[in-house]
This record gives structure tokens, C-alpha cells and sequence, in this order.
């Protein structure tokens, strides 16, 4: 082992560089560079033919059916609200007979059913073959609606109806919070039509669903199902439905519902086309380079049916619209104040703009949970089918207003008081006995002394007469200063490095990376994080490039010239010399100019393609372990590592195995080799962010494992060009270095006794089954967490979670910070079922997901995501609704959404890919990206916005509203943005007016606009400015640079942009996949 000190000359001459002219590549050796236009990230749609597959990707099995009656319900409890909708005769499915056990509920109300009258035209439409009546409802979730969360009452009562000028004949609820405690109930008006779909048939009579699979991705113990779409038999929907809705409390009261006449369209439903998208490099520019999906994109694949018609449509207006639901949240709790006082309450949506105040529990900005009232019993749990899990964002950012966790003194205790039995950290929820010298902890029931120095007086309610001087007694997240006993190795923590690895290769070179990359440093170098208040950062950097060698730059204060060492043996790597290696950045400004300076002069005849990627980690990973620091290394790689030397890889791609049983395996590492460098570096507090610029396949599978492990990130430039992506890197760039984050942490999460956690995902390493470790956490990074029942609960303590992360700050101070959560527990699935938080349950359906696809086929998962909603669904119409038709489909208003937002997951080619749609390095980038993702931004991913921008009025003009995204919202003569968090659309109608044209791009008319620029020009007029300022706002909203692609109406890549469109296409539609669960809810009830 030996290296090479050599100075860096003045001329930037690199004093090896024979080696790199001595090296001749040919052109099957040479990667080639492309101007093609890019997508950001691994948005890369490929070049591909037309799909000639026909099997869909929700074709069933054909398995024997099994029949299982379902005991009657004892009493069913009344519907709260209803809300007509879908409609269907279904066949009967099998499912376990206890499935829906333990339900004994009692009821004092009545409801009327109104006979629908037949619409003309259609005879008997409103019948069921059966002779019962078809409609659908939605139960009114207490959050939402008529219900005045704050002020709980018993009463209820009537108020007139609200104006008949609502679109589609629909009026709406009126809300009247007020403080007396009653509730205000309204009556909602629907007219819609329903779908009549006659018999498939052709050569392909199979269902586009999958066969359902009980239980959900950690526990598949229902026995099979079959089709719901026999072969050979019709598949019969009526053609109108009564719609009704009342409004309920938590004791239901007696209302009157309202009936409506339906009406219906002769319209057929011709059988939609054989759809075909592909994933690949880049995007095409022509019609010979085939069609392509973006990844992330829903999925498109080859329908089942071969013909279809309906002589009736359900009106997409009418059926449950996250829109509707977001608008009527943000009025009811945008702009207010939301007080954390009182357990159980289900918080605004995360889409809602509110101002979180901690009065005792932590703001829903750190812990949100898919239920607000656990179910008392296991059995309780295992009934509603609703996983409980919690989704933890320990180091979120705050809005403007509301105020950080504070730091508690503990002067005088030294230590944090903590529980004996537990160890949980003091805070509210303990309650003080024996005039304050005794505390009963929250969580086990502990009875501990109170230490002499925490000592205090209580007040005739109990509480402590120094409460609100502390934080820990009054406040739900509060932090503790650790002292030596909380440090690695008993030694005081030191501040954190940053370590920028980069790669010196002909690729990267070529692209232009290495002298954007330098450029941008100089600048970016200045902005590390801080502590509050400080002057400035305390993070010490250091600079290394690499391609099959290592060369390390000093850049001590006392050179006048930088110096470079290289390592060339990387078989045995090690560290030549920490002097001078990790600077400040202040103190060696001028050393650091220069290294950035030269180094894109020194290696501009790099003729390297074959790189190594193990031994850089090793190197940085010694550096951090030699001065006993923690830190992250941000690594700028390009390529497949194929050079011999510890953690090279092979090239494993194999498109013919995409979208078959044999998928899984190309998602998962080639290797273990990075899964356990990341533990070591987690051990030593290192994380990895690694950016990727690759040409070829780069194996993320295997790549991204030590970013997962280690509390990193991984980025994604497919093709990456300096002119094109310039702005998106250098955005993402300084994001990653500016964002706060903290080092060498520790989780752990503490639980009332009969419940426990028992699964986590997101970016960590799990020594244990209860101890979270992660190298770096910051502020976007998500952990979400399931708990299960291990016991009976006591229903009078509720339920109390604490989230303790022990962690290094970027001062190098240790710390403590506590987050406390409490939720009420429930007897009654009705109970259950009002606390449902619908947002978070698809952010945990879809990480489910995403891990279940490393060991599941995508049919085995998407059986089990319809599975789990049908089955969830089944559970409220049988044990909480009241009596009614069974061709009523019921929703509660909680859950209303479930349905469109799992049809939206399963669309989904990151998750679910499909035949040559999407090549493995994206959908590994992705699946890496879900597992992380926040409650907000796996909304927005699976569920994009849809934004008018065509009528625009003034530079301040706010952001417009979202519309459903759908096609029928998009208008010939109008202009709109469509972004899901990593991609953002300008889509522009062919008859958009000439003047809307020339504010915008300057031209006359739309055929003129420069769409391969995919870049708005700065014209000094309001309208231009108004349009910008959205953009900037958008981009501003979410945690990555959205790179903006124009699409104008009739292009060849508007298939690409309608393929974001969730509520559309086929596979199914929101419409079929709303009618094919309501089949299932009739199966299972059958």
C-alpha cells in the first residue's frame, strides 16, 4: 500500500495526467452523451414499441369458491350520514366467518328508505335483480361536516338547506360551529346516474382485479377468493340510485334523510384501447422512438375486457372527490388555531393551512396516526382492519408561528427524571400523588418517588404549581440536555463533517458535473446548517474526487498551495493523513477556491469509465472514525462500479424478467456487501447521500440499501446535462446541505401497556426490535411506525405514545427530544371508524406496499390492497351502519376517499411497474423515495394536483384551486399545471387565446410555443410574472426541485402527461374500481 503526495501546480495540470491520455477507449467502451430531453430524477421515459401483451395487470386466477355466511349483526348501529353513489349486483365471495366477530351494538333510531322512482327509458332501473333498491351513502366522520370537534354535544338539530346553486344539483352541507354544543345537520341532494355494465364479452372475459387475499402485507391469513367477473357470467349494475345523507353524532339521533330522483345518460361505454406505456432512458421525441410512462405515473397496461358497453355512466361529479374534501377542510380549520389539549382529536389535514398550538401533546407536524380512538382489544382491531400506525417526523419543520420544541433545565437534577419500571422521560401525562413526592407514570402505572431536587407543591387540582414553568410538565415536545452518560464512549460529542466525494470520470467530466458541481460549492460551501443563533456553522468539510483511484486534498490554513495524496491501492483502503484533510470552512475559504478551482482544469482529459464506489465509502467512513466525529458523506457517482476492488457490481439488468414472478429479485441487492458498510457507518454516525448521474444501468437496488440504512438520501439524474438540469441538481444540492438535520441518533418509542410497536419503516437500521439508530436524521424524513395489541386495554387511560430521539445537533451538542402523543380508546367500531385519518393510511399502504413488492409479486399486492379495502369497508356497513338495500354502497365519511386513493396507488408504476414501462434502476429510486416519504407528499405522489392557470389575474394572484384529476376538467381553450412532488406539467389547450400566448411565451399563437425548452420566459407583463410566481410557489411547497415539462394539446407525449390523470384510463377508472369494491363489500356480506 503506498501513495502519492503531488502539489497542484499553478497551470491546473494534472501531474499524472499521461495516464489519462495513455488510455484509448473505442466506441463500444465509450458511453454516449445525449441532448435528448431529460426527466428529473429517474423520470426517464424509455424508447419502446408498442405493448403486445395481453394479460392485464389485474386479471384473476381462477380459484373454487368458497361460501361463508356471516353471522347476523346483533342490533347494527344507525347510519350517521349518507351519501348515494355506486351500484351493482355482485356474486358471492368466500371469507373467514369471524372476520366480523365480537360486534353487539344497540341503536335507538330509525331510518326510511323512499322507493326511487324508475328513470325513463330505463325500465326497472332502480331495482336490483333482486328487488331491492340500489344506492349509495357516505357516513359523516365527526371531524368534517356538521360536526363541531371542539364542543362534543348530545343534541342535534335541524337547519334549513343550504342554496340550490351548487354545481351538479348537489347542495351542500352547511357548517355552523358554534359553541353551545350542538350539532348542525343539513340535508345533501344528489342526482347522478348509474352505471349498467352488460355482459363482457370476446375473447378475454376477465376481471381487471386481482384475486383478494385476506389479511394485509404483514399478516395473509384470509383464505382466497374468487372473481368477482366469472367467466361466462354477467355482470349486472342498475341504472339509478336513492342517495341520502344524515348527519350523526356520537350518539346517533333520529333524522330524516333525504331522496332524490336519478337520472341517467344513453351513453355507451365502447371497450377502451389497448393501452401501452413504457419507461426507459429518455423521452422521445418522435413517434418512432416509441411510447414511454414516466415512473411514478400511474400504471397503463393492456386491458382485460375486450368489449365493454354501458348504456348508463355514473357522473364522476357526484361520488366522493378529494378536492371536496380538501377545500371544505381548509375552510372550516384554515387559518385557525389548533390546540393540542385534549386526546384523541383528529387534527386538519395535512393539505390545510393551520397554526398548531402545544397545550400538552405534541402538534400533529410530528406524529400523525391513521386512528385517533385504538380499539380496545385486539379483536376489536383485527375487526376493523385498519392497521394502527403512526407516522413520526421527530425534526419537523414548524410553521412561521409556531414555536420549536424548548430545551428543559435540568440543572438540577443533572439527568432527565425518568420512570423506573419504563424509563419514560417526565412529562404531562404523569399525574403527582402524595402532595407531589410520588408520580404515577402514563405509560406503565408506575408509582415513582419524585427526587428531591424536582421537588414541588401541587395546587388544589393536582398539578404542580411550577407546571407552566416547565416544559416537560406542560408541553407535549420538549427536548432535555444529555449529559456524559448519554455519549458515545462516555466522550463529550464533537460537531459534525461533511465529506464531498466526487467522481473525476470521462462521464462526468463530459456532462459538465465536475465544473458545475465546483462552481456551485464555493457558494454553497457558506450555507451549512447552525445552531439558532450562532454566527456560524461549525461543520467541517472535506474535498476528494475519485475514478479508480482516491485523491485527497489537505487544505490546512497554513499551506499557501493545496496539496493532493492518492491512494491507488483500493483493495486495502486507508486514510493517508487526517492533517489538513477536514477544515473550516471560513478559515481555509482561500485553500478551498483554489482545490474547486483547479480540479475541473486537472482532470478536463479524463478518460476513465471504469470507477470505484466501495472503497470511496471506506475512505470517508475512516475519516469520520479516526477523529471520533459523526458526519455524512455526499457522494457524486456516475457509474456501474465494474472496477475490480470491494463492492463492485455486475451488470444484472434484464428487461424480459420486468412485470413476472421473477421481478422481486432484480429489486433486491445483488450483494450484502453495501448493507453492511452501512451498518458500520452507522455505527460511527456516517451518513450517505449519494447522487447519481448515470447514462446506464447504475443498480440502484444494490446502491441505495447503505442510503436507507445510514439515514440518507439518494438522487437521481438519468442523462444528466449541465445546460438542462443545472437548476434542479443545484436546488436539490442546497436543500440537502441547508435543511436542518442532527447525527448518530437514537429512536425509541415507549407505549401504554397492551399495545407495542412492532414494525418500522423508513430510512434506518433496526439493531433491535425497539431501538431505532440513524446516522442523520433531518427535517423531511419520515419514520412510520405500527403498533399491535399485545393486551387488553384499560379503556379510562386511553392510550399514550412517547417518541424519545437521542441525537447530536449540528453544534455537536447532545440532546434529548420527546414527543408525546395520547389517543382515547374505543369499544365501538363506529368510534373507530370516526377517528380514521385516511391520508396517513395510504401513506402506510403504500411503504407496506413498496417492501411487500421486494418479496410479493405486484398481483399478490394489489390483492391484498383491494382485499384490505373491501374488507375495511365491509366491516362498517355490516357493524355500524343501519339497515338498508343491498345494493346501497356505505362509506364513512372518514374513509370516503380510501377507495379513489387506493385505485391511485395501484395505478402506480413506482410501485407496481409493468411490462418494459419502467426500467429497474427507477423503480428501485422510487420504492427507496416512498419508503421515506412524509404524510403531504405521498398524497401529492399518488394523488396529483391539478391546477387552472389560464385565467390568471395580477402578479399576486394567488395559487388557483385545484380541480379533480381527471380529463374531462381540461379545457380546449385552457392552460394547466399538474405536479405530484418530483414532476411538474404545463399542459396548454390547442384553442388557448392568442393574447394568453403572447403574455406568456411571447408568441401568437399555440402552435408556436417552444415546448423542447421546457422553460417559461421572464416578459415584463402581470400576467407572465402571475404564472412564474405560482410555479416558484409550487416548487417552494414541496422538498425537491419539480423541473417543468410543457405539453400541448394533440402532442405526441400528451398520453405521457394524461397518464398522471388517477382518475381516468383503464385498469380500472375510479368509477369501476368504486363499482368492483362495492361488489366485494356484497360478497363478503353475502
Amino acid at each position: 500500500m503506498a501513495f502519492n503526495q503531488l502539489p497542484i501546480n499553478s497551470t491546473g495540470n494534472h501531474p499524472d495526467a499521461t495516464k489519462f491520455s495513455n488510455l484509448s477507449l473505442t466506441d463500444n467502451t465509450r458511453p454516449q452523451l445525449t441532448n435528448q430531453p431529460i426527466h428529473p430524477n429517474s423520470f426517464n421515459p424509455p424508447f419502446n414499441t408498442n405493448n403486445t401483451s395481453g394479460n392485464a395487470s389485474f386479471a384473476y386466477g381462477s380459484q373454487i369458491r368458497a361460501k361463508h355466511a356471516f353471522p347476523p349483526p346483533v342490533a347494527p348501529m344507525k347510519e350517521p350520514s349518507q351519501i348515494s353513489h355506486v351500484n351493482s349486483a355482485i356474486p358471492v365471495a368466500s371469507v373467514a366467518p369471524r372476520a366480523f366477530e365480537n360486534a353487539n351494538f344497540s341503536t335507538n333510531s330509525q331510518q326510511k328508505t323512499v322507493p326511487v322512482k324508475p328513470v325513463p327509458n330505463f325500465p326497472n332501473s332502480s331495482r336490483l335483480p333482486d328487488g331491492s333498491q340500489e344506492r349509495i351513502s357516505t357516513q359523516q366522520h365527526p371531524n368534517h361536516s356538521s360536526y363541531n370537534q371542539y364542543n362534543r354535544g348530545s343534541d342535534a338539530s335541524t337547519v334549513s338547506a343550504p342554496p340550490s346553486n351548487f354545481p351538479n344539483n348537489m347542495l351542500t352541507s352547511q357548517y355552523n360551529n358554534v359553541n353551545d354544543g350542538s350539532h348542525r345537520m343539513a340535508q345533501q341532494h344528489f342526482a347522478q346516474p348509474v352505471p349498467n355494465y352488460n355482459n363482457v364479452t370476446g375473447a378475454s372475459q376477465q376481471s381487471q382485479f386481482p384475486n383478494q387475499q385476506g389479511g394485509n402485507f404483514l399478516n395473509n391469513s384470509q383464505p382466497p377468493r374468487t372473481s368477482p367477473f366469472p367467466t361466462g357470467q354477467p355482470s349486472q349494475f342498475p341504472q339509478s340510485l336513492n342517495q341520502n345523507r344524515e348527519t350523526g353524532t356520537s350518539n346517533f339521533h333520529n333524522s330524516q334523510p333525504s331522496h332524490f330522483a336519478p337520472h341517467a345518460s344513453n351513453q355507451n361505454r365502447e371497450a377502451p384501447p389497448m393501452m401501452y406505456s413504457g419507461h426507459g432512458a429518455a423521452a422521445p421525441t418522435s413517434a418512432a422512438q416509441g411510447n414511454f410512462q414516466q415512473p411514478g405515473a400511474p400504471q397503463n397496461t393492456t386491458t382485460a375486457y375486450s368489449s365493454q358497453k354501458s348504456s348508463s355512466r355514473l357522473d364522476p361529479d357526484a361520488i366522493p372527490s378529494p378536492i371536496t374534501v380538501i377545500n371544505e377542510d381548509q375552510k372550516t380549520h384554515g387559518g385557525n388555531t389548533f390546540y393540542t389539549s385534549q386526546p384523541g382529536i383528529v387534527p386538519p389535514l395535512c393539505t390545510t393551512k393551520f397554526k398548531a398550538i402545544d397545550n400538552g401533546y405534541c402538534s400533529p407536524r410530528y406524529i400523525r396516526s391513521t386512528l385517533y380512538s385504538i380499539p380496545v382489544s385486539k379483536d376489536l382491531a383485527n375487526n376493523s382492519r385498519i392497521p394502527i400506525c403512526l407516522a413520526i417526523k421527530p425534526m419537523a419543520e414548524l410553521e412561521q408561528d409556531e414555536i420549536e420544541p424548548p430545551l428543559a433545565d435540568v440543572s438540577l437534577t443533572t439527568t432527565p427524571v425518568r420512570c423506573n419500571r419504563c424509563k419514560a422521560y417526565m412529562c404531562p401525562g404523569h399525574r403527582f400523588i402524595d402532595g407531589g413526592r410520588r408520580y404515577v407514570c402514563s405509560l406503565c402505572g408506575c408509582q415513582n418517588d419524585t427526587p428531591n431536587e424536582y421537588f414541588n407543591h401541587l395546587e388544589h387540582s393536582g398539578r404542580r404549581i411550577d407546571a407552566f414553568n416547565r416544559p416537560e410538565l406542560c408541553l407535549g415536545s420538549y427536548e432535555f440536555p444529555a449529559n456524559i452518560d448519554y455519549c458515545k464512549n462516555q466522550k463529550p460529542p464533537k460537531p459534525p463533517v461533511y465529506i464531498f466525494m466526487i467522481e473525476v470520470s470521462y462521464n462526468s467530466i463530459k456532462s459538465g458535473l465536475v465544473s458545475l458541481l465546483c462552481q456551485k460549492l464555493k457558494t454553497l460551501l457558506h450555507m451549512l446548517p447552525k445552531e439558532a443563533n450562532a454566527e456560524k456553522s461549525l461543520i467541517r468539510i472535506g474535498l476528494a474526487t475519485y475514478t479508480n483511484v482516491i485523491h485527497f486534498y489537505n487544505l490546512q490554513s497554513q499551506s499557501s498551495k493545496p496539496q493532493m495524496q492518492i491512494v491507488s491501492d483500493v483493495s486495502d483502503m486507508f486514510l493517508p493523513s487526517l492533517n489538513g484533510f477536514l477544515v473550516d470552512v471560513e478559515e481555509a475559504k482561500e485553500l478551498i477556491e483554489k482545490v474547486l478551482d483547479s480540479i475541473p482544469l486537472m482532470f478536463e482529459g479524463a478518460s476513465e469509465v471504469d470507477t470505484v464506489l466501495g472503497p470511496v465509502i471506506q475512505a470517508g467512513l475512516d475519516a469520520i472514525k479516526s477523529i471520533e466525529s459523526c458526519g455524512k458523506l455526499l457522494i457524486f457517482h456516475t457509474s456501474l462500479p465494474m472496477k475490480t476492488a470491494p463492492g463492485c457490481l455486475k451488470n444484472r439488468e434484464d428487461k424480459k424478467i420486468l412485470a413476472t414472478d421473477k421481478e422481486k429479485q432484480l429489486l433486491q441487492p445483488q450483494t450484502n456487501f453495501y448493507s453492511k458498510l452501512g451498518i458500520q457507518c452507522v455505527e460511527a454516525g456516517c451518513s450517505i447521500d449519494l447522487f447519481l448521474f448515470p447514462n446506464l444501468y447504475v443498480d440502484v437496488a444494490s446502491l441505495a440499501d447503505i442510503c436507507k440504512i445510514t439515514g440518507g438520501h439518494i438522487y437521481k439524474y438519468q442523462y444528466f446535462s449541465a445546460e438542462l438540469d443545472s437548476d434542479q441538481f443545484v436546488s436539490d444540492l442546497a436543500r440537502n446541505l441547508q435543511r436542518p438535520c442532527v447525527f448518530d441518533a437514537m429512536m425509541r418509542i415507549r407505549t401504554n401497556t397492551g399495545i407495542r410497536p412492532v414494525d418500522f419503516i423508513g430510512h434506518m437500521h433496526m439493531p433491535t426490535a425497539q431501538n431505532a439508530e440513524l446516522a442523520a436524521l433531518d427535517c423531511d424524513q419520515t419514520i412510520l411506525v405500527e403498533l399491535k395489541h399485545d393486551d387488553k386495554l384499560d379503556e379510562s387511560a386511553g392510550v399514550h405514545v412517547q417518541v424519545a430521539l437521542l441525537y447530536t445537533s449540528v453544534a455537536g451538542v447532545r440532546r434529548i427530544r420527546v414527543h408525546n402523543a395520547s389517543f382515547t380508546c374505543a369499544t365501538q367500531l363506529t368510534d373507530v371508524f370516526k377517528s380514521c385519518e385516511a391520508d396517513v393510511l395510504i401513506n402506510s399502504l403504500s411503504k407496506q406496499a413498496s417492501r411487500a413488492l421486494l418479496h410479493k409479486t405486484p398481483k399478490q399486492v394489489k390483492e391484498d390492497l383491494v382485499n384490505l379495502t373491501a374488507q375495511t369497508l365491509a366491516c362498517y356497513r355490516k357493524n355500524c351502519a343501519s339497515p338498508s338495500s343491498p345494493g346501497q354502497l356505505i362509506l364513512p365519511e372518514s374513509m370516503k376517499l380510501l377507495p379513489v386513493y387506493v385505485n391511485s396507488l395501484m395505478k402506480s408504476t413506482a410501485l407496481f411497474g409493468g411490462p418494459s414501462e419502467i426500467t429497474v434502476d427507477d423503480r428501485s429510486f422510487l420504492m427507496n423515495l416512498i419508503s421515506g416519504l412524509d404524510v403531504s407528499s405521498s398524497l401529492a405522489f399518488f394523488y396529483p394536483r391539478l391546477i387552472p392557470v389560464h385565467n390568471l389575474l395580477n402578479v399576486n394572484f394567488p395559487i388557483p384551486g385545484q380541480v379533480r384529476c381527471a380529463a374531462d376538467k381540461l379545457l380546449d381553450d385552457g392552460a394547466f399545471i399538474l405536479e405530484n412532488g418530483l414532476i411538474m406539467f404545463l399542459w396548454i389547450g390547442m384553442n388557448v387565446s392568442n393574447d394568453w400566448c403572447s403574455a406568456i411565451f411571447g408568441v401568437k399563437r399555440p402552435t408556436e410555443i417552444n415546448r423542447e425548452k421546457r422553460v417559461i420566459p421572464k416578459i415584463d407583463n402581470p400576467l407572465n410574472e402571475a404564472l412564474l410566481n405560482i410555479i416558484s410557489q409550487l416548487r417552494q411547497e414541496r422538498k425537491k426541485y419539480m423541473k417543468l415539462f410543457i405539453i400541448g394539446q394533440g402532442d405526441k407525449l400528451e398520453f405521457w402527461f394524461k397518464q398522471f390523470l388517477v382518475e381516468d384510463g383503464v385498469n380500472p377508472s375510479y368509477v369501476d374500481f368504486l363499482c368492483h369494491i362495492h361488489k366485494e363489500i356484497r360478497q363478503l356480506l353475502s
